[in-house]
């Protein structure tokens, strides 16, 4: 009679002795390998570091514990965290403020699914962070500038200035620039020079913001610029010929004119003439003269004569066409220049011709 265990021994012994049922899945007693860890300081940041490990599966394992640690073994003292992470991957990557740079730490991985494992510890050291801002320097267009309409009339008046850089560290990705009349700051990603306006007259102090890949930042001052309204009347003369007293000499009115403004747009030139009791004004237009009364300032105000109008030269001179019919006696010239700014300044002259 031959020997029948299943008559004697509980059948899932008796199973396990055949081996008709498979055993429980094995915990993952094996660590895992090629464990590897680089750190790095956080992008955009000064105060952590990105410390990432990669390694390879292991093949009893379907999830991982991945912690800092300030122990060889793995472990930490006592309070102590410097951060951790559970995934299925065979990568990750931990951010802590909380080492110290110089400091040996420890990544320590250990399966944990589904069962835990022995850890694995590779040793690294965090780097010193870079806290230390950009540096650069710029130079402004000017220091001082006046208000004024730059292009549509309808818009308000400015006064423009432009920043050019001269250098930056090369660890600078990003600029702004505040342009200290209370303003949001500006972003300066081009290389070209960055202009900048102001709308109301004041001091002004503007500053170029710089950042580095680490989030440092510094903020580097312009001289203070100064924004001014154009309430100054430019100046206007009447060039005296060389033979004042010759009727000949004043057949063309010359003179100069500037402005500390905005410039000078307009130079207007009116000229009478007395002859006997009679004033008379020369129109520039029709290119005659016409008959007024014996009272000057009453012929100036009733006068439809036409002055002349002219632009001045980028030096400043200006000249009016050529008075046909001049005679001798008394000679009277008016000149009026405008400014961009409607300021105005007259100037009036008398002269005995023959």
């Amino acid at each position: 009679m031959s020997f029948r265990p299943s008559l004697v021994l509980p059948p899932l012994v008796v199973t396990l002795l055949l081996g008709g049922l498979a055993p429980a899945q094995a915990a993952p007693d094996d660590p895992v390998t090629d464990l590897s860890v680089t750190v790095v300081q956080k992008p955009g940041s000064n105060d952590g570091w990105e410390i990432s490990a990669a390694w390879t599966a292991n093949p009893d394992a379907t999830r991982y514990s991945v912690l800092i640690a300030n122990r060889e073994d793995g472990t930490s003292d006592p309070g102590k965290a410097f951060g951790n992470k559970d995934t299925a991957a065979t990568s990750a990557t931990l951010v802590s403020s909380s080492l110290t740079d110089g400091v040996d730490y420890w990544i320590a991985v250990q399966p944990i699914a589904p069962a835990t494992g022995d850890v694995a510890v590779v040793k690294f050291t965090p780097p010193p962070l870079d806290t230390t801002a950009p540096e650069g320097s710029f130079q402004l267009s000017r220091t001082t500038a006046f208000l004024s309409y730059l292009g549509d009339e309808e818009e308000p008046a400015s006064a423009a200035f432009s920043i050019t850089q001269v250098s930056v560290d090369p660890d600078t990705v990003s600029r702004s620039v505040l342009p200290g009349d209370g303003s949001a700051a500006r972003d300066w990603a081009a290389d070209t020079p960055f202009h900048l306006t102001y709308s109301r007259a004041g001091k002004f102090t503007p500053v170029v913001r710089l950042t580095d890949e680490f989030g440092n930042t510094s903020d580097v001052a312009l001289p203070t610029v100064w924004v001014r309204l154009d309430d100054i009347a430019p100046t206007v003369r009447i060039t005296r010929p060389a033979r004042p007293g010759l009727a000949s000499s004043w057949r063309v009115i010359r003179g100069t004119s500037s402005d500390v403004g905005n410039g000078v747009v307009m130079v207007g030139a009116f000229v009478a003439q007395k002859r006997g009791r009679i004033w008379w004004t020369y129109d520039f237009s029709k290119r005659r003269w016409l008959e007024g009364t014996s009272a000057l300032q009453r012929t100036l105000a009733k006068s439809r004569a036409q002055p002349s109008f002219t632009e001045p030269t980028r030096p400043g001179a200006w000249r009016t066409a050529a008075i046909r019919g001049l005679t001798r006696d008394t000679l009277h010239i008016e000149a009026i220049a405008f400014d961009a700014d409607f300021n105005v300044r007259l100037m009036k002259l008398n002269q005995q011709v023959r």
